[in-house]
């Protein structure tokens, strides 16, 4: 059986797209509580500004009842003003 050079080196192309590691990276949910433990929500922050910080793009930092004293200062998009949802709920 006689293969083509070209339809080899196809096949290894589309083998090697199929292969790559697709799309962005999952989204995930990030803590804040007062409290220590997050009420077992990992992972848990004590404070926003440390949950900011290790936020990354999609994520999402979760903020329990509680007094929180201090700022916090989001990192800006570099894609811009983002719509839709908050960063801290």
């Amino acid at each position: 059986m006689r293969v083509n050079l070209q339809s080899f080196v196809f096949l290894k192309v589309i083998l090697a797209i199929l292969l790559l590691p697709g799309g962005p990276a999952l989204a995930a949910d990030l803590y804040v509580d007062d409290d220590p433990g997050c009420g077992g929500s990992s992972p848990c922050y004590s404070t926003i500004q440390a949950a900011i910080d290790a936020a990354g793009t999609g994520d999402t930092v979760r903020v329990a009842n509680g007094t929180y004293m201090g700022t916090a200062k989001a990192r800006p998009s570099p894609f811009g003003p983002k719509t839709g949802r908050p960063i801290a709920r």
